[in-house]
């Protein structure tokens, strides 16, 4: 008991300290904590832009039934009315729970508190229905977070929850390399691009984001984006690449999302965009530009 308590105490002091993170591992799975037909049903998905920040884990629409989605013993039941400094954002009515291994669930946005007398769920335990405690759009229910912050990462549930169905083509449109003085030129219409150093951008929607992005310039890889994890870096969380991208430098406004920083050199440049899903498809889209 004294060993639970030692452990609930770090935990609740870890979150504080470094805000709320989330597992970056591979073995823990977990069931669907409310029940869905398929992914349209999720109003925001992971590293979706959300209120100038990274979404750091998943919306789903409508209030629904909330369940436990794995086994865990209760370390916070955060009331509405509550200030906490373990949340970037006010998740309302929430219960976060740790399993044997130290990882975190989170269940926000709960319609009513949860039973401050319980100390431990078991997976598929009723959690009540989902409601507008936090800050949330009119039509967004549970906000379900996984967490491990040993490691200081935030994973996409979707890694750890079973398959509900195909998951959506990522459509990639609207290239254009950016340079130093904000002067564009747009890919697939542009055929004569000067030398220099861009910034290479792609049109951002508010659907499903990629799980991976990479790209290539005559064969070599300049860029690896991962989208399925983010770290905290300081005070704000970053995705992983050839360098930790803050939320700004990949969403820079204008509704654009960055691929890569490109040096082209006087020549021939193929650029080639690798986009990947959560199956590991991947899908090619091809560039060829004459720089002068």
């Amino acid at each position: 008991m004294q060993k639970n308590k030692n452990l609930t105490n770090k935990l609740k002091t870890f979150t504080c300290a470094f805000a709320f993170c989330i597992f970056a591992g591979g073995a823990f799975a977990t069931d669907w904590p409310q029940q869905i037909e398929n992914l349209n049903e999720i109003f925001t998905y992971f590293t979706n832009q959300r209120g100038g920040a990274f979404a750091s884990g998943l919306v789903f629409y409508q209030n629904e039934q909330i369940v436990a989605a794995e086994d865990g013993e209760v370390i916070i039941n955060l009331k509405e009315s509550q200030n906490s400094c373990m949340f970037d954002s006010p998740l309302g009515n929430s219960i976060v729970t740790v399993n044997s291994d130290n990882l975190m669930s989170v269940y926000g946005n709960l319609a009513q508190p949860g039973d401050s007398s319980r100390q431990a769920l078991k997976e598929g335990d009723a959690l009540g229905e989902s409601g507008n405690s936090g800050w949330h759009k009119p039509d967004a229910g549970l906000e379900y977070q996984i967490a491990d912050c040993q490691s200081k990462t935030l994973i996409n549930p979707l890694i750890l929850l079973p398959a509900k169905g195909d998951y959506p083509h990522f459509v990639l449109k609207n290239l254009i390399v950016v340079n130093k003085n904000g002067y564009s030129y747009r890919l697939g219409s542009t055929k004569n691009i000067p030398a220099g150093t861009y910034s290479l951008y792609f049109e951002q929607t508010e659907h499903q984001p990629p799980f991976r992005m990479a790209v290539l310039l005559n064969g070599k890889e300049i860029e690896n984006i991962t989208y399925n994890m983010l770290k905290k870096n300081g005070s704000q969380l970053t995705v992983d690449g050839k360098s930790n991208y803050y939320y700004s430098t990949i969403f820079p406004g204008q509704n654009r999302q960055l691929l890569a920083n490109v040096t082209l050199n006087r020549g021939k440049a193929l650029l080639v965009v690798q986009s990947m899903d959560l199956k590991g498809n991947e899908r090619n889209f091809s560039y060829s530009v004459d720089v002068n």
